[in-house]
């Protein structure tokens, strides 16, 4: 929805709307991880065409 990039989230349901299995595979991964991000980027509207984040 956001473009290619890494999205993270504190609740695992919420990433499990946006997972797709293209490959129709009975197997599913998910990878749960600590992040220290310090600048963080928030986008609230879908843009499709996006292919990196801000500058900064």
């Amino acid at each position: 929805m956001f473009g290619p990039g890494i999205y993270t989230t504190t609740v695992s349901s919420k990433a499990d709307i946006y997972v797709k299995n293209k490959a129709l595979s009975n197997k599913h991964v998910m990878i749960v991880c600590r992040i220290a991000d310090t600048h963080p980027q928030y986008l609230t509207t879908a843009d499709h065409h996006r292919s990196s984040p801000d500058p900064g």
